[in-house]
């Protein structure tokens, strides 16, 4: 039990960690990243290519410090899991976020009067449930103070939200006059998959003697992806991939506007998606 809660609160802490997030470029000029958080934004060049790549933004309710402590033992550091700051830190309800972008191709250039753009991605947003029973349980057990078994509700949240979809987009930006920029993009869409779950109650009882501990589930999974399930036997869920391509279109519209105010100062806005 004590390797898997190491190991659970340790793959916590690596979340915290941000790769170079898109609004920390919105202000560089020399990056096309910021044309996508706003269409009226162009590049300095008169010319790009964008090759595949990747940018990944995690999040989690716990930091490496709320994890983590360092104590001195016989003249050394020794680093420790700090549970009561862990729970301290927890709310009833948490979650883990994870955005990932998956560029494929785009390119963009100047035209007479504006910028030209297009751009092409996979895109996977999902939000995976923290409850703060579950950890509580795995620091503290099942056994309260008196030795005797507690009946704990582990779980009483949303567990799961997952979509992941294709992207491909074609934007205009426009010099209304020296001042104000204006730029749109629209964007076709494929929806890959969309898995998510309602309320998730997860009950823990153990029984008088604690021999034996039995768990009670209330839970409802929607799904939408290129799976097809069928159940084998009595106990067994038999998983195979579709290869068709799913029909899931739709689309989505990017709007911004830039004003330059002076030569120091300049106001922007954006409506994404």
């Amino acid at each position: 039990m004590r390797k898997i809660t190491t190991l659970i609160l340790a793959l916590l802490a690596m979340t915290v960690g941000h790769a170079q997030m898109s609004s920390l470029l919105y202000n560089s000029k020399k990056k096309k990243k910021k044309n996508m958080m706003n269409p009226a934004y162009f590049c300095n060049s008169g010319f790009y290519l964008s090759l595949p790549n990747l940018n990944l933004n995690l999040e989690s309710p716990l930091s490496f410090n709320d994890i983590f402590i360092v104590k001195p033992v016989d003249g050394q550091n020794i680093t420790y899991i700090n549970n009561e700051a862990i729970l301290a830190s927890l709310d009833a309800k948490n979650e883990l976020g994870l955005d990932l972008n998956v560029g494929l191709l785009g390119f963009g250039f100047k035209t007479k009067h504006g910028f030209f753009s297009f751009s092409s991605q996979i895109r996977t947003n999902a939000q995976v449930g923290l409850p703060k029973d579950v950890l509580h349980f795995l620091v503290e057990g099942n056994i309260d103070e008196n030795g005797q078994g507690r009946d704990l509700t582990l779980i009483d949240q949303d567990l799961l939200s997952f979509q992941t979809n294709a992207e491909c987009g074609i934007g205009y930006g426009l010099n209304v006059n020296e001042r104000l920029t204006v730029g749109a993009r629209f964007k076709l869409l494929l929806g890959l998959a969309n898995i998510n779950t309602t309320n998730t109650h997860i009950d823990l009882s153990t029984d008088p003697n604690l021999n034996t501990l039995a768990v009670n589930m209330d839970y409802s999974v929607r799904m939408s992806a290129p799976i097809r399930l069928s159940v084998v036997g009595d106990t067994s869920l038999n998983f195979e991939l579709i290869e068709e391509i799913p029909q899931n279109f739709g689309f989505a519209i990017d709007l911004g506007a830039r004003y330059k105010i002076n030569d120091k100062l300049s106001v922007a806005a954006s409506i994404l998606d």
